[in-house]
């Protein structure tokens, strides 16, 4: 762009001298001592062509006749249209075909290239790493999500009450008599069938949510025609191990996770430590 600059000032320059030696010569011949109004306009209109729009006749160069057109840059390349164009070559640097660089260079480049895509791809599972942790549930959540129960103070054949995430927990102690009973049914031909042993870790120790599984109420412990848990809301009636065998209720009670920590300590709301 700036050679085309230069070409077009140079003809400015060497158009003005060849205007001011016209001029003068007809001075002398004419004895004249001021330039016509129409010399002087041709100056300034060739003025006023060279610095508007070299760019425009880069792509479309003009006919050098003498004259100097008066059209403007964009109406003269749609009147003249021509195949040649001329590009700027001043930033731009042409390469012969083939020519990839030094041969000598191309390991470096490639292990540049291996570096910084093995770098985004650390970075990229870094990310990943971090999302799905931050969507797993903390050791302090963990902490309030579970609670812990004695079991010293809990009696054969009583039944204790506990609070966890919101919900009632039935911890039964139950006797020997208790679990002959649960494992005297048929389980197969109950509504929700289940072994009593699927259903507990210790024989001896019946853990259960207190929510009814029909529609969310508090049944009675120790109380039903089977022994086990009354519904008196709409009057679903469960077994010894916490199963349903009579009313609306469709499911058995649900038994939470759980662990013993020892003999005397349970552990609600976790399956492992």
């Amino acid at each position: 762009m700036l050679r085309v600059a230069g070409r077009r000032l140079s003809s400015l320059s060497w158009r003005s001298n060849q205007t001011a030696s016209a001029i003068v010569f007809r001075n002398l011949i004419r004895s004249r001592t001021i330039c016509s109004t129409h010399e002087t306009y041709f100056i300034t209109s060739s003025f006023r062509d060279a610095v508007r729009g070299f760019a425009s006749e880069s792509l479309a160069p003009r006919h050098d006749t003498g004259m100097i057109s008066e059209l403007p840059p964009t109406v003269a390349v749609v009147k003249n249209p021509t195949p040649k164009i001329v590009y700027d070559e001043y930033n731009h640097e042409r390469l012969p075909p083939g020519a990839g660089g030094d041969p000598s260079r191309r390991a470096l480049a490639y292990m540049v290239l291996t570096v910084g895509r093995f770098v985004y791809a650390s970075l990229i599972r870094f990310l990943i790493i971090k999302f799905v942790l931050s969507m797993s549930v903390s050791r302090d959540v963990l902490a309030l999500a579970s609670v812990e129960a004695d079991l010293s103070n809990i009696e054969p054949g009583s039944c204790v009450t506990v609070k966890w995430r919101g919900k009632p927990v039935f911890i039964w102690h139950r006797t020997e008599e208790d679990i002959k009973l649960a494992n005297s049914v048929d389980w197969r031909y109950l509504r929700h069938p289940e072994k009593d042993s699927d259903r507990v870790k210790k024989p001896e120790w019946l853990v259960v949510i207190g929510v009814c599984t029909h529609l969310g109420c508090i049944p009675l412990p120790h109380a039903g025609e089977f022994g086990g848990y009354f519904c008196p809301c709409h009057g679903s009636h469960y077994d010894t191990s916490g199963r349903v065998r009579k009313g609306p209720a469709p499911y058995n009670l649900v038994v939470p996770a759980y662990i013993f920590l020892n003999d005397n300590k349970l552990l609600i709301g976790l399956e492992n430590v």
